[in-house]
């Protein structure tokens, strides 16, 4: 999931509605991200390449411009490839409904130039699975539904530039993926490298609007987009 920048809870100082709200403000996000490849292994040891897609929708208080508690829902579809000495399985994944939330607050702010945040958010999903891929076979299987947590925490400095805001930091990401129903073709797995490194830039508009755009190396990786609005 993109994590956004650590100076986020001081970029947009007015809204759309209420000009001046020093303490408490509102703002609403759209986020597209995309996972190319996020690397787990199995209980049986076998690597397992996991890519998706995330359209979701944001809710976020703000409190008194240091500190941003939010909440998403959204839609997610992506699919799982397993290689092994013998086999090659697609798990194809229907597209559903994901959910999360987390905060994310500034440690430390410098000249309203300089910023050190952290962040930390939960998000799940659990896609359904009705066929799988072996060996370029389809095969037909009852439908599971394979969940899909992860928790993740990161740190990161700022420094702004009047309209741009670049950023960079690391991250710890604590993923799994386990299917309700046991079968043959899949079982429980778990992130290889909890550790990555992000970096992005944010541009704000009129000092109500800003657009994001981050990607994420390591642990995963990952290209997103988001816009943000206060109200």
């Amino acid at each position: 999931m993109t994590i956004g920048n650590p100076a986020d809870p001081a970029l947009i100082e007015t809204g759309l509605i209420f000009e001046d709200a020093p303490f408490i403000g509102f703002r609403t996000s759209y986020l597209s991200n995309y996972i190319i490849k996020a690397k787990y292994r199995n209980q049986n040891g076998i690597e397992v390449n996991t890519s998706y897609a995330n359209y979701i929708g944001k809710a976020i208080l703000n409190i008194m411009k240091r500190m941003d508690i939010y909440a998403y829902v959204g839609a997610s579809k992506g699919n799982s490839i397993l290689v092994n000495n013998t086999q090659k399985i697609d798990i194809e994944q229907k597209q559903m409904i994901t959910a999360g939330g987390g905060a994310k607050a500034i440690i430390f702010e410098s000249k309203e130039r300089y910023f050190w945040g952290i962040d930390a958010k939960y998000y799940r999903y659990y896609p359904s699975v009705d066929h799988i891929i072996v060996n370029g076979a389809d095969i037909d299987i009852d439908e599971f539904q394979l969940k899909t947590w992860q928790w993740e925490f990161s740190s990161a400095v700022a420094r702004r530039y009047g309209l741009f805001t670049p950023y960079a930091g690391i991250s710890y990401l604590i993923a799994r993926q386990k299917p309700k129903d046991a079968n043959q073709y899949v079982s429980s797995a778990k992130q290889i490298n909890p550790w990555g490194l992000f970096l992005g830039t944010t541009m704000t508009y009129r000092d109500s609007f800003s657009l994001n755009a981050e990607a994420k190396f390591f642990s995963q990786i990952e290209y997103g987009i988001s816009a943000d609005f206060r109200f």
